[in-house]
């Protein structure tokens, strides 16, 4: 149960604040808003002794009502230019896990048919997953644990799969230069991340003006667990991908 929700809506059932709320969320509907939402249905339920899924129905459907009646949408893609920061965090992950297991064995880089191949796969889900990010978002939410853990370890599955099943080189790189070119990719796109903003912890849910939870003063909202932890995996996602990577490359192609 979460303190600063309760004391906008003490009277509404706590799942189904939580739901409403993270539903909002994910249509990027602002804090003071939701605020405003969870309001109007304390009223209500004080008012007609109803409970919220009598009044209002499912939360996720109603939070769909409420999103469009703001003009947001859940389904609008995001710009291209956002691309860009994947895209580069992508290849910073390639060029590290290639130099850096060619460091290991003490040989020259060699870069594979394979990996140019998984780039190309890579560009094209990107552009999907960065465009519209909620189907992605819901995965995580409404999927059991265990299977957003075997979805997180599918990346350095197939990357260590193509290494084995296709070890010929096309190229052969110095591995210093290139892990130290992946390493300034990696922490330019993470200084970035951390830099950019608003983040929904900036952006409070807060009860309206002239309310009891109101004047009882600002209390700091954080954002829903969940879109917590997808903002950690966000930041710090590639460098997990990119230790795992080395970790079992260097392992299995080990001479």
């Amino acid at each position: 149960m979460t303190p600063e929700l309760q004391a906008i809506a003490p009277h509404v059932d706590a799942a189904w604040r939580e739901e409403l709320v993270l539903e909002l969320r994910l249509h990027d509907v602002p804090g003071d808003a939701i605020g405003g939402a969870l309001a109007e249905v304390e009223a209500h339920c004080v008012d007609s002794g109803e409970d919220a899924q009598e009044a209002f129905g499912d939360a996720r459907t109603y939070a769909a009502t409420l999103a469009r009646a703001t003009g947001r949408r859940d389904d609008e893609p995001l710009p291209l230019r956002t691309v860009g920061p994947v895209a580069a965090e992508t290849v910073g992950i390639m060029a590290t896990t290639t130099g850096a297991v060619a460091l290991l064995r003490g040989q020259a880089a060699d870069v594979h048919l394979s990996v140019a191949v998984l780039l190309v796969l890579l560009a094209v889900a990107l552009v999907g997953v960065v465009r519209r990010p909620t189907p992605v978002l819901r995965f995580f939410l409404d999927t059991a644990p265990w299977r957003v853990a075997l979805a997180s370890l599918a990346l350095p599955a197939v990357v260590a799969a193509l290494y084995l099943l296709a070890p010929d080189a096309v190229l052969e790189l110095p591995p210093a230069p290139l892990a130290a070119l992946g390493l300034a990719l990696l922490t330019t796109c993470t200084v970035q991340q951390l830099s950019r903003g608003p983040h929904l912890d900036d952006d409070p849910v807060v009860a309206p003006a002239g309310t009891d939870a109101s004047d009882a003063g600002p209390a700091p909202r954080r954002a829903p667990w969940q879109l917590r932890l997808l903002r950690q995996a966000d930041v710090w996602g590639a460098w997990v991908t990119t230790a795992v990577l080395v970790a079992v490359l260097g392992a299995a192609l080990r001479p």
